[in-house]
């Protein structure tokens, strides 16, 4: 390699202007000058070149298509094949050659030699080359028509695309620099529905969270053998809502004894520790309840099997106890078989001054004063069910009834009775605690709605632990969540740990428990997280279908100048607004939808 050599850097050409310390140095089209080692360039011309003017001129394909067939079968260099092509080897030759090679269609660049296509591979070549001008041109068109909100047949397969990165099921899509809109999930989502491919009744949010979609499929093993206490003489109620399907819990009382059962489905009895049903029930979490239906953990059958009241007699774990001065006492936990009768909420609201739901309110009243005297905080929030039936999206709001406060009292009873009566056997188990708050005795018992919403910002997290602790929120010194093991898995967890126990078998350890909360949060969390964005989802959809919507809000929170929070009880809904003047805490306005955004969730409304 000498001065003025034609080489080769980086894909652009450049001159050999000097040699130092065994380096090359070049000089480039824009004057720009580099240090580099020989190995690093490509040598075109030894000497020779002096302007870069002499590279632009149009020399056309010369006798390519001779020099090609007469090379079929051989290798050759760039002086050849520029005298081949253009009859002579030099500076302006040898790049128009290079460019060639570059190309890739008829030679292709091999080190220091030039290979030779065949005739087939230049017909692959060209075919690969007109295919990706028609997917080129497919994708352009496609972006035209997403600009233009709208899409074709031919543009499935872009559409798709575009659907699965709005699904979560792509990391991300390229056609958001294309038409200049941020990559995200939501925007995915817009687009959708801007260009007709989605309609409202299209809700991303279970599988974009990750959440389980159908219910697990598995052959059930045999229900495992052991002795069970005949509690069949108690007449037990199941009471919930109308439309459940799934009771897991039972009440009754026994007259001779005075003690309040709380009697729990049994799916401890067939889902084996650490089995596939059981490593699936912990991967998910929890049931999915969404106002499309419910996703169970646990397969269909077992449910049907176990559930309480669905046959003449059911299995089950039963806790049954005594209050003292308000405190749970005289705890006994035993395995049963037990006769149900189902009721609903409003059913079981008629039956309140008869036995035994006489001694259901009994124990109901002496157990919130103890925990109120315990420091106990009770928030009152108006709350709706959502339920979407044939397109129709209907939100019903749930009636203050004592019955529930009745039935959410007899199950934080019997969670107080699993958690006393495994502290006093060391037996470890998914304790839920929650730390001592800072709240005053008013603020424990707010009656304004904005005190209730202060209250609960105040309270600290809840956390689990494999030991008992206190839930101060509750007011309990140990607590743990026992009745829903169709439902939650860290209740039946708690039923596996149970029965081990009363079966004198090897318990889980600390840690276990621990393993257990720590694989089954992500489950719980993304189940949660799905039907909150559901809620929502669903909401914004029911206010499109009544444009004309108007009803009241709360103020619970006001803000700089005339923005406020409120909240919607119809709607079990939070929103920021901004009034014409300053208004109170607690005052009710009026406010009427104005619009809905729903792949954002955004919902205004004006006052």
């Amino acid at each position: 390699m000498q001065l003025d050599s034609l080489v080769i850097f980086k894909n652009r050409p450049a001159r050999v202007i000097g040699f130092v310390d065994k380096k090359v140095e070049i000089q480039l089209e824009d004057e720009k000058t580099v240090k580099l080692p020989e190995k690093n360039l490509l040598l075109l011309h030894d000497g020779g070149f002096k302007k870069f003017e002499v590279l632009t001129t149009d020399l056309g394909e010369g006798e390519l298509i001779d020099a090609w067939g007469l090379l079929q079968g051989a290798k050759t260099n760039y002086s050849e094949l520029s005298e081949l092509i253009y009859g002579e080897y030099n500076c302006t030759t040898v790049y128009g050659t290079w460019q060639i090679v570059q190309k890739g269609l008829h030679f292709f660049a091999h080190e220091d030699e030039i290979g030779v296509n065949t005739p087939e591979a230049v017909d692959d070549i060209i075919k690969q080359a007109q295919e990706k001008a028609q997917k080129a041109q497919a994708l352009e068109t496609f972006i035209t028509r997403l600009k233009q909100k709208t899409y074709a047949p031919e543009d499935e397969p872009f559409v798709k695309e575009l659907a699965s990165y709005a699904l979560g099921q792509a990391a991300g899509c390229r056609f958001f620099k294309l038409i200049d809109k941020e990559e995200t999930p939501v925007n995915a989502h817009a687009l959708l529905l801007d260009i007709g491919y989605w309609d409202e009744f299209v809700n991303p949010y279970p599988m974009r969270l990750d959440a389980a979609l159908q219910a697990p499929v598995f052959e059930l093993p045999e229900m495992q053998s052991q002795s069970r206490v005949d509690l069949t003489h108690l007449a037990s109620y199941a009471i919930d809502d109308e439309d459940s399907h799934d009771p897991d819990d039972a009440l009754s009382f026994d007259e001779t004894t005075q003690k309040l059962w709380v009697h729990v489905a049994d799916p401890a009895s067939l889902v084996d520790v650490d089995g596939e049903i059981d490593k699936e029930a912990r991967a998910r979490g929890s049931n999915l309840y969404l106002p499309e239906g419910v996703i169970p953990m646990l397969p269909h059958q077992i449910t049907e099997d176990l559930a309480l009241g669905l046959h003449p007699t059911s299995p089950a774990l039963s806790i049954g106890f005594k209050l003292i001065d308000g405190e749970v006492k005289n705890i006994e936990i035993v395995l049963s078989t037990i006769k149900v009768t189902r009721l609903s909420y409003q059913e079981a609201e008629h039956k309140l001054t008869e036995a035994p739901f006489s001694h259901f309110v009994c124990f109901s009243n002496e157990f919130s004063s103890y925990r109120r005297m315990h420091g106990a905080v009770e928030l009152q929030f108006s709350e709706v069910k959502l339920k979407l039936r044939d397109k129709k999206v209907n939100i019903i709001p749930l009636a203050t009834l004592q019955s529930r406060n009745i039935v959410r009292d007899a199950m934080l009873m019997a969670g107080v009775a699993v958690a006393t009566f495994a502290d006093q056997h060391e037996i470890p188990l998914p304790f839920s605690t929650q730390p001592e708050h800072d709240l005053s005795e008013e603020e424990q018992t707010p009656q304004l709605m904005s005190e209730m919403f202060a209250t609960r910002r105040r309270l600290q997290k809840g956390q689990y632990k494999s030991s008992a602790d206190r839930h101060a929120g509750m007011g309990l010194n140990a607590y743990v969540q026992a009745t829903s093991p169709l439902r939650r898995y860290l209740d039946m967890v708690v039923h596996q740990q149970i029965r081990r126990f009363l079966k004198s078998e090897t318990l889980f350890s600390g840690e276990e428990i621990l393993m257990r909360i720590g694989e089954s949060e992500s489950g719980i969390k993304a189940a949660r997280q799905a039907e909150s964005f559901s809620n929502n989802h669903w909401k914004c959809v029911y206010l499109m279908q009544n444009p004309n919507w108007q009803g009241e809000a709360v103020v619970i929170e006001k803000q700089q100048g005339n923005r406020v929070t409120v909240f919607i009880p119809g709607l079990s809904l939070i929103k920021k607004l901004t009034l014409a003047e300053s208004a109170e805490l607690d005052t009710t306005i009026t406010v009427t939808l104005s619009d809905v955004k729903l792949a954002t969730q955004d919902i205004y409304f004006r006052v």
